[in-house]
C-alpha cells in the first residue's frame, strides 16, 4: 500500500530514523539503504510479527511532497499451490494454517506501522525547510 503526503515539510531523514526505531523496537532484522530517491528498509524475522516473507518500506520524495510504500515480499510455498485435497495428504494442513496466521500478522504489522508513521509525520510536520529548485 502506498500513501502520499503533500504540504507537510517533514524532515525525511528524521522520518526514516523514527521508522527504523519502530522496526528495531519490534525486533526486526533490518537492512537499510539510502539512495538519491529516498530510503529503503527491508525488515524480516520479528518474533512479534511472524510473517512469511519480509516487509519492504520505501520513503521517497521531498520534504513537502513524499510517499511511503509498505509491501510484503512473500516467500512462496510450493505446497500451497497444490490442490487442497493433495495438500492435506502431504501434511499441508499445518502449512495452510501457518499461511493464514502469517497473513493475519502481516495485516497487524501493516496497521501498526501505518499508525506509527502517521504519528511520526504529525510530530515532524514543519521540521524541514521547503526545498528550492
Amino acid at each position: 500500500m502506498q500513501k502520499i503526503w503533500t504540504n507537510r515539510n517533514v524532515d525525511l531523514e528524521q522520518l526514516a530514523e523514527k521508522t527504523m526505531e519502530f522496526l528495531k523496537e519490534n525486533d526486526f532484522d533490518v537492512v537499510t539503504n539510502r539512495t538519491e530517491s529516498g530510503y529503503h528498509f527491508l525488515a524480516k524475522s520479528s518474533p512479534y510479527y511472524t510473517i512469511n516473507g519480509q516487509a519492504l518500506i520505501t520513503i521517497k520524495g521531498k520534504p513537502e511532497e513524499f510517499s511511503i510504500t509498505i509491501e510484503l515480499q512473500r516467500r512462496e510455498s510450493r505446497i500451497l499451490s497444490l490442490p487442497i485435497i493433495f495438500t492435506s495428504f502431504l501434511g499441508g494442513g499445518s502449512l495452510i494454517t501457518q499461511h493464514f496466521k502469517s497473513e493475519e500478522k502481516w495485516r497487524e504489522l501493516e496497521r501498526d506501522l501505518w499508525r506509527s508513521i502517521e504519528g511520526i509525520i504529525i510530530h515532524l510536520d514543519g521540521t524541514s525547510q521547503i526545498s528550492k529548485e
